[in-house]
């Protein structure tokens, strides 16, 4: 044994401690697990309530198959490798910490299972490739219907959701998807049909892929039928990226058909969209329209990559005011607006500022003057926005909904309470005046009183006093 190490003696139910520091275990509390994992094999309708699992050696420290189960308010973190791991349909994951594994936050899928409501955040700490698997959420293969919602997938060193050959059907909405290294969202040869796409909505995608090129956003590779409707990407290298592979011999890496990328808020994003056309892969009916863009501060992307590309002072103040859509690769294809429109993309689209609350404290909620409003396109996958509005007749652009009515009511609101504000100190006024007038009288009283009796006049006009 060696200093700080243990064994457990299964036939005698001793436990020897090697104590760090020369420490009296007598004194300590030392906990000691002996067992690295937890398989809960085949199980239906089950519920997994407030569990923590930490530190396991284990590649899948938790493990679930079956159906219809529910996993609820679980803390699976600081493992070596994979949080949660399984094959479980119809099965939900909610309110639950999956953070700071050696690999991922989550790998458990099936056929409508749910994640919503979690909290995926600084995972892949031992730095696996991106070109392999890591990250907050990753998923494979063949799985169709997958609910990823409300969540907030943040500060992952790799990719924060990735679905990796999947089918169709998935929805990724409401997410807060934050400072993850490389894109927010990646689809990976995964398709969706006309009938049953992959609907990435209303989701807020900010600060990721920083330091990288064009990264950040959503990745659509070699994947059919992604719907990017009704996001909001901010301070990234790229916005929405779409291409295939013709360099790849596998074919499914070689289509890139029906995408669209519709009633986005692209603020402060160097490449906000680049749909790739080459030689060699299917490339049809893609397309981008109804978006917002606007570049309002210098982007970190051209800056950071300066050592990288050998980039002089002069070049990066050129470039990093600008923003670009590309239809090739964007480091030799770089396209201006009227360039791109020139294309057939974003034929409706517009740049001006989106006027929102307070974008550098990461509010995204729209202004009363926002152009964002009535701008978009209607489209079937958002009737809601991301506080669960009903959507007007006239759809705005980005993940919230402008209420007339209730920014209505907020002005009405700050002015009601400045007139109850008023109201206030002049019932104090009126309050501190009677309690005064009522001292004065008071003291008239009790004054009259000390000085003498009642006065009263008699018959003949004669006063008379009474004590």
């Amino acid at each position: 044994m060696i200093e700080g190490d243990f064994y457990y003696e299964n036939k005698t139910g001793l436990l020897y401690i090697f104590p760090p520091n020369n420490l009296n275990p007598n004194e300590e509390n030392i906990e000691v697990g002996l067992y690295t994992y937890l398989n809960l094999n085949k199980q239906r309708y089950v519920k997994i309530k407030n569990l923590t699992i930490r530190y396991s050696s284990s590649k899948h420290p938790l493990t679930l198959q079956g159906n219809n189960n529910i996993i609820e308010n679980l803390d699976v973190s600081y493992n070596s490798f994979i949080a949660l791991a399984g094959y479980c349909h119809n099965c939900t994951i909610r309110n639950s910490k999956l953070n700071f594994n050696g690999n991922s936050a989550a790998g458990m899928f099936g056929n409508f299972t749910i994640y919503e409501n979690n909290i995926i955040k600084g995972n892949n700490y031992r730095n696996f490739s991106m070109s392999w698997s890591c990250g907050g959420f990753k998923f494979i293969p063949n799985i169709y219907n997958m609910i990823i919602r409300d969540n907030v997938v943040r500060d992952n060193l790799c990719f924060g959701i990735w679905f990796d050959t999947m089918g169709g059907g998935h929805i990724i909405e409401r997410n807060i998807i934050t400072n993850n290294s490389g894109y927010g969202v990646m689809i990976e040869i995964s398709n969706g049909t006309r009938e049953n796409p992959i609907i990435i909505r209303n989701n807020i995608i900010y600060n990721n892929g920083i330091g990288t090129w064009w990264e950040g956003g959503v990745y659509i590779s070699s994947s059919d039928y992604v719907y990017v409707l009704n996001n909001l990407f901010y301070n990234l290298p790229g916005g929405v990226i779409a291409k295939a592979d013709p360099n790849n011999p596998d074919m499914r890496r070689k289509t890139l058909i029906g995408n669209k990328i519709i009633n986005n808020i692209f603020l402060n994003v160097s490449f906000p969209i680049a749909i790739k056309r080459e030689d060699g892969v299917l490339v049809k009916n893609n397309t981008a329209d109804y978006n917002l863009f606007f570049n309002p501060d210098k982007t970190r992307m051209w800056r950071d990559m300066k050592e990288e590309w050998g980039l002089s002072e002069e070049k990066v103040r050129e470039m990093e005011s600008k923003m670009f859509w590309c239809d090739s690769w964007c480091s030799g294809s770089r396209k201006s607006f009227e360039e791109w429109r020139g294309l057939g993309f974003d034929l409706h689209s517009i740049i001006a500022d989106p006027k929102l609350r307070n974008p550098s404290n990461y509010d995204f909620h729209l202004t009363e003057n926002s152009p964002a409003i009535d701008s978009g396109i209607n489209v079937r996958y958002v009737e809601k926005d991301i506080e669960g509005n009903y959507r007007d007749s006239n759809y705005d652009v980005g993940p919230y909904e402008f209420d007339s009515q209730m920014s209505n009511a907020q002005t009405e609101n700050k002015v009601g309470k400045k007139e109850r504000k008023t109201l206030f100190i002049y019932l104090i006024i009126i309050i501190l005046s009677l309690i005064f007038l009522f001292l004065i009288i008071w003291l008239i009283i009790i004054i009259r009183k000390e000085v003498g009796g009642e006065v009263e006049v008699g018959e003949n006009n004669n006063i008379q006093e009474e004590y």
